[in-house]
């Protein structure tokens, strides 16, 4: 007791500051429009949620009502923007003629040499379409040996992790190489017809924000894919990791201009980056659906070794 009581004082200020900066976050990252590091702090809004439940309890055992009121504050903010993706947005598709899509995104990391992991992955989950990420040489040659069963496919290695390729087990109405933005980093358009059921796919990889001239090129990016898939009147999905998270202004854009919903609506937040700190991660790879899906399913898939977790969604889209 006496040795608790010499560093109460020290202890009281500690909780003093982490609930005093943990509320700041909280409030000034909903102005994150304002510059560039606010929208990177934006993106903890999970973490902000923990930390103020944790201060809250240690401002109880304080007797502070003033840090009880702050962290009810930070709790009522951040749980607002996070508890909307506990709940489903939408209605199950009530049609006898229903076309169901399992779709698989994976940003593999360049470097990662865990090969047999995705392929593994690849062959327990059977998606119909999937979109690999940051993939050169070395990971094509690698995943030949599921050509078999994804005849079709598009495929841009690049050395510098913007490499990207989609595999499926369809054939394509439609396929192109799109360089949208000013990053020059290459995106996929394609467009399928199965059984009568028409959608389009965009798979984009927009640069990090990393500094200013990143952040502007992947908020160009992120803009012209917007324009596309305003363009697009059928059935869309847009997947990618987008390098931005739900709570920014940017991404509230990209959704607000193409009518887009996140697949994570009603499965949580899904964090997908980084694998090798768990306690930060983020979800900033995303697979965004028109109006026209019903999502039945939205998880993430376990570590292959990237820095990012793989994210697969189970979709219904009615004729």
């Amino acid at each position: 007791n006496r040795s608790f009581q010499r560093i109460k004082p020290a202890f009281n200020r500690l909780v003093m500051l982490g609930a005093s900066l943990t509320l700041i976050l909280s409030v000034v990252t909903l102005f994150d429009d304002l510059h560039r590091m606010l929208e990177l702090l934006s993106h903890f809004k999970t973490q902000y949620l923990l930390a103020s439940l944790v201060f809250l309890i240690l401002s109880i055992s304080l007797r502070s009502i003033t840090l009880c009121l702050a962290m009810v504050v930070s709790i009522t903010i951040n749980g607002y923007l996070i508890a909307p993706y506990f709940f489903q947005d939408n209605q199950p598709v009530k049609s006898k003629n229903v076309f169901t899509l399992k779709l698989l995104h994976s940003n593999v990391y360049t470097a990662n040499t865990h090969h047999d992991a995705l392929i593994a992955l690849i062959q327990h989950e059977a998606p119909d379409i999937f979109v690999v990420q940051e993939v050169n040489e070395t990971w094509l040659n690698q995943l030949d040996i599921l050509t078999d069963i994804y005849p079709h496919q598009v495929k841009v290695p690049r050395s510098d992790n913007f490499g990207i390729a989609l595999f499926s087990k369809w054939p394509f109405v439609s396929k192109q190489i799109a360089y949208w933005g000013n990053a020059n980093v290459p995106s996929i358009e394609s467009t399928f017809n199965v059984n009568g059921h028409l959608f389009h796919l965009l798979a984009t990889h927009p640069l990090p924000p990393i500094n200013n001239e990143y952040f502007n090129a992947r908020n160009n990016q992120l803009y012209a894919v917007a324009r596309r898939a305003a363009e697009i009147t059928a059935p869309k999905i847009v997947v990618g990791d987008l390098n931005i998270t739900m709570w920014s202004s940017n991404y509230k854009t990209l959704t607000q201009q193409t009518g887009l919903r996140n697949s994570r609506f009603g499965f949580g937040t899904v964090p997908t980056w980084p694998t090798h700190f768990k306690p930060l991660m983020i979800p900033i790879d995303h697979i965004l659906v028109s109006a026209h899906f019903t999502v039945k399913q939205l998880r993430a898939g376990g570590n292959i070794g990237s820095d990012h977790l793989p994210l697969i969604a189970e979709l219904e889209l009615k004729q």
